[in-house]
């Protein structure tokens, strides 16, 4: 019996194997995937479900993208407002200043001002999709308040919003910001008077700059050689644009080795290399110096020679110029011709360049805007007519300034929507594309070859139920 037992077992455990491997086959085949349940590939299973994973995270960043691109389409839009709001202002000022003009007439122009004052409130008040666009990381505060007088015209105004922006991830390793500040766009404190507006690291040194509008600070450099021991090196050819060195540092020259190095390089040697009127050689901090050693008398022994990497700056275009070492907090760098001065602090200089510098007043938009309305109005009678045009005239300046500002916010804001919409989507799609197709690859099944496998088991499944069923049958009678 145990013979005709072990049959049955094996029978039926080799019908039980393939019988869950056709249902697994037709399973397949009716859901079109490969990897159903992790136990049908675990690997794949695992891979998959990363996936999966990543792709619902980046279903989040396009919800963020779409709300932080909406808000700066919205942010755009009142800029562009604002903007035409302050180009208006100007007109009537202008107006104001360059006319003869009756107080009757200069106080409508005042209600011009107000209107422009009351539009711009408003616009820096806005909502979208239940937040404050211009308060930064407050975006549930109120940014501007303002207080008013019997006649219901503005007499201040006070910015509650935060002095943050409000970040989010928008792609994996990106954040932008659907919402600005509105004081760093409106206001602007500025103790030294200018800005800096190039790449050459140059900025505002303390003291009271007197240039005039704006001026083009010209930095560029030169290596000084100190004593060369005899041994005729020199500065390369390069060596005024390519240069990197900052302040003091040292050549060591072997000249019977025919080696040099700067501070505490790697030795190299200068025998016969194609550039010797202007051979680089670096430090181990990655300082640059351009050499020549086409000179370099022979056989003298080791040398230490000094050099020095200073900056050159001018703002009389090279007329003349004024040294510093970088570690100039306050330079004070004149014009040879005008006498006005620009105080510079050069300790953040990386590269030469030309640096434009713009004079820039202090301005405050709803301040200035507010002062220009009450000098048309001039109420009070405070003011003399002479008086009450400087005032206007400083009004213009400052209106000018203002638009400035705005205009410039407005280019930010665009550069940034032009990001979010063009290259970040882009990023976002791609991304997506790249993890679904991935996706497909591991889960999909290969139908032909899914159909064969099936045909193939059925086949098997088949041919183990004829032989059981002859083996099952045999008797005695079969071996007479």
């Amino acid at each position: 019996m145990s013979g005709w037992a072990a049959i049955f077992n094996n029978t039926n455990f080799a019908l039980t194997v393939q019988s869950e491997a056709l249902a697994r086959f037709q399973e397949q085949i009716a859901s079109g995937q490969r990897v159903i349940r992790a136990s049908d590939d675990p690997g794949a299973a695992h891979r998959i479900m990363y996936l999966k994973a990543f792709a619902r995270n980046l279903e989040s960043y396009e919800r963020n993208l779409g709300t932080v691109e909406s808000n700066l389409e919205q942010v755009t839009s009142c800029l562009t407002a604002v903007t035409e709001s302050l180009s208006l202002a100007r007109e009537k000022l202008t107006r104001a200043v360059n006319g003869t003009f009756s107080a009757q007439q200069r106080a409508g122009f005042a209600g011009e001002i107000e209107t422009a004052i009351q539009m711009i409130l408003m616009v820096a008040n806005r909502k979208h999709a239940g937040q404050y666009l211009f308060g930064g990381s407050k975006i549930s505060t109120v940014p501007y308040v303002a207080t008013y007088d019997s006649a219901g015209r503005v007499v201040s105004v006070t910015y509650n919003g935060g002095t943050q922006d409000l970040p989010v991830p928008v792609a994996p390793g990106v954040e932008y910001s659907g919402v600005v500040v509105a004081e760093d766009m409106f206001k602007l404190d500025n103790p030294t008077g200018v800005v800096f507006l190039g790449q050459t690291g140059a900025a505002a040194g303390t003291g009271t700059s007197t240039i005039e509008g704006d001026v083009s600070l010209e930095v560029s450099r030169e290596t000084v050689y100190g004593d060369t021991g005899g041994t005729n090196v020199a500065e390369g050819d390069s060596a005024d644009t390519s240069d990197t060195i900052r302040g003091d540092h040292t050549l060591t020259i072997d000249t019977n080795a025919k080696t040099i190095k700067l501070d505490d390089g790697t030795a190299v040697s200068y025998d016969g290399v194609p550039s010797p009127t202007d051979f680089m050689i670096q430090n181990a901090s990655g300082d640059v110096a351009y050499v020549d050693v086409s000179n370099i008398t022979p056989d003298i022994g080791t040398v230490d020679v000094t050099i020095t990497g200073r900056g050159l700056l001018s703002i009389d275009g090279g007329l003349s110029t004024h040294q510093t070492d970088y570690t100039d907090t306050n330079l004070a760098v004149s014009h040879s011709q005008t006498g006005l001065m620009l105080y510079v602090n050069t300790t953040g200089i990386t590269q030469c360049g030309t640096e434009p510098v713009n004079k820039a007043l202090p301005y405050d938009m709803f301040v200035d805007l507010i002062a220009i309305r009450d000098n048309l109005l001039n109420s009070d009678g405070a003011l003399s007519v002479a008086e009450q045009n400087e005032e206007l005239v400083d009004g213009l300046n400052r209106l000018e300034g203002l638009l400035s500002a705005v205009t410039n916010g407005e280019i930010t804001v665009g550069s940034k929507l032009q990001a979010v919409g063009a290259t970040i989507r882009y990023m976002l799609e791609d991304l997506s594309a790249s993890s679904l197709q991935e996706s497909s690859q591991l889960q999909d099944l290969d139908l032909t070859e899914a159909v064969v496998q099936l045909a193939r088991t059925q086949t098997l499944y088949e041919m183990i139920l004829a032989s059981s069923s002859r083996l099952l049958n045999l008797s005695l009678l079969d071996y007479i």
